[in-house]
């Protein structure tokens, strides 16, 4: 398996949704519900602040989209407004835990290969561990999203919310490429 050395770091691609970074939690979501965007960057910054690990991160996300889901809001709107794309990672013991929902996607590498992390269809809601390191993530809000994202090498978030609509993650700065090995081992939970 060869490798590519990539500055380590968390860099935008450009896009229409919100890329939020606090510490090693990471937030990319669609803009197609302000009030829930606010939302899940309030609970963002609060979980960061309170130094919360990825694990408490993702599933703090999954119940917000859970609660907006319930709401009879997305259900009202569902014709005028597509179901929001969300990603939401960060570190869970030696792995990571990521939440996934709407067109969202992640690609996640690890030592045994890429796995790609989605949805799959509206209305599921996916919450996953990856117990293997992780060297690298590239995902995206659109379905189209087949993993080649290109990052422009001055755009690196170290904290903050910018504009995207997909990012690559690279925590300790080389990514492994070429075909999958394995799949890493990955607990899924949908709701």
């Amino acid at each position: 398996m060869s490798e590519q050395t990539h500055r380590p770091g968390l860099w935008p691609v450009p896009g229409d949704g919100v890329l939020a970074r606090h510490g090693d939690l990471i937030l990319l979501s669609s803009l197609d519900s302000g009030h829930l965007v606010d939302v899940l960057l309030d609970l963002h910054a609060q979980i960061a602040s309170s130094a919360g690990d990825g694990r408490r991160f993702a599933d703090a996300v999954a119940d917000a989209l859970e609660i907006d889901a319930m709401s009879g809001r997305q259900a009202d709107s569902a014709a005028s407004q597509p179901e929001p794309a969300v990603l939401a990672f960060g570190p869970a013991g030696p792995g990571l835990a990521v939440t996934v929902s709407g067109a969202a996607w992640a690609d996640v590498t690890t030592a045994h290969g890429v796995q790609r992390i989605t949805a799959g269809q509206p209305g599921i809601l996916l919450r996953c561990l990856l117990r293997s390191p992780v060297t690298a993530v590239r995902a995206g809000l659109s379905p189209t999203g087949d993993g080649e994202i290109h990052t422009d090498r001055f755009s690196r978030l170290d904290a903050g919310t910018v504009r995207a609509g997909g990012l690559g993650y690279f925590p300790d700065g080389t990514s492994p490429v070429g075909p999958a090995v394995a799949a890493p081992r990955v607990s899924r939970t949908t709701s």
